[in-house]
């Protein structure tokens, strides 16, 4: 893994040297259907990775882990004390007794302590917002543990 770097080979294009993206990538050489030799994968950017401990979740990785426990709303993650994550979750549908199975499996596939917190729908922004138009916006699910206590997460989504 490593950071995606772009400097342009010919004149055509405005000169660009050492461009840094911000985006994480790796190279996989193998053969792409495109027909390269190579195949180049950005897994986001560096500011929306999340550091446990020594290691770092991208949000690839987050939503994996929100697929295992089939967590079809809105979610924000943050650091669970020094070696774990915590995902809270909008959900009407999910049950702590459903989950408990499968936060044991997935906390044994990344090897890291998971909690679950579920709120209600509506948690992380207002209904009656859809109606108004207002602030656009990407959402955002990287959390401090600070900000997660705060429950800053609430209303926090602009759409």
């Amino acid at each position: 893994m490593g950071h995606l770097v772009i400097t342009t080979l010919k004149r055509r294009a405005t000169p660009i040297i050492r461009y840094w993206t911000g985006d994480r990538a790796r190279m996989f050489y193998e053969s792409c259907p495109c027909g390269a030799c190579y195949r180049l994968e950005v897994r986001g950017r560096q500011e929306s990775c999340l550091q446990v401990g020594d290691r770092v979740f991208d949000l690839w990785d987050l939503e994996e882990i929100m697929e295992g426990i089939s967590a079809k709303g809105l979610w924000a993650a943050g650091p669970l004390g020094p070696s774990g994550l915590h995902f809270v979750v909008e959900s009407d549908e999910l049950a702590h007794s459903s989950l408990e199975g499968n936060i044991r499996m997935l906390e044994e596939r990344y090897q890291v302590p998971l909690q679950i917190t579920l709120v209600p729908p509506g948690t992380f922004y207002d209904p009656q917002e859809l109606l108004s138009v207002g602030e656009v916006g990407k959402p955002r699910y990287i959390f401090s543990a600070e900000e997660l206590k705060m429950k800053a997460y609430e209303k926090s989504l602009r759409l």
